[in-house]
């Protein structure tokens, strides 16, 4: 119990989310079964409770294999929630040779594989050269 002591308000920054879907899938929600449909926006208050949240973006790529109809049903979710907005980039399929040391495999150690591209690379512009940036709607730049 003091005297003449308050604490201050906290100050609502205005602030635009930045979310690598790949990075926090696979860093967080493929071991979490039960976060798998995550809500973005709830997600984002909680982390973020004092700032004025304008814009979550959501960066991914559209897969294939038998698990694209889960990311479809999730793009989806997400396409319905006003504050996020998704930004997809693409695989590109690449030959790799296998480096596994004692691998007694005779044949080619050539295999083909699909890396994400564009998804760094549209964060950091859509940091400095989005929308939020050049009509300075935001105060605050997060990657969570």
């Amino acid at each position: 119990m003091s005297r003449g002591f308050t604490l201050p308000t906290p100050v609502r920054r205005r602030s635009v989310i930045y979310i690598d879907g790949f990075n926090l899938y696979y860093g967080v929600l493929r071991s979490a079964p039960s976060q798998k449909w995550l809500d973005l926006e709830k997600f984002c208050r909680l982390l973020r409770p004092h700032d004025e949240i304008r814009r979550i973006r959501y960066f991914s790529a559209p897969i294939v294999g038998p698990t694209k109809p889960n990311q479809d049903a999730y793009l989806k979710a997400l396409s319905s929630t006003p504050l996020v907005n998704i930004i997809l980039g693409k695989f590109k399929e690449k030959t790799m040779t296998c480096r596994v040391l004692p691998c007694n495999w005779m044949g080619d150690k050539k295999f083909k594989a699909r890396e994400e591209k564009r998804t760094d690379v549209a964060i950091a512009t859509y940091m400095m050269t989005g929308p939020s940036f050049c009509t300075k709607r935001c105060e605050r730049v997060l990657i969570p």
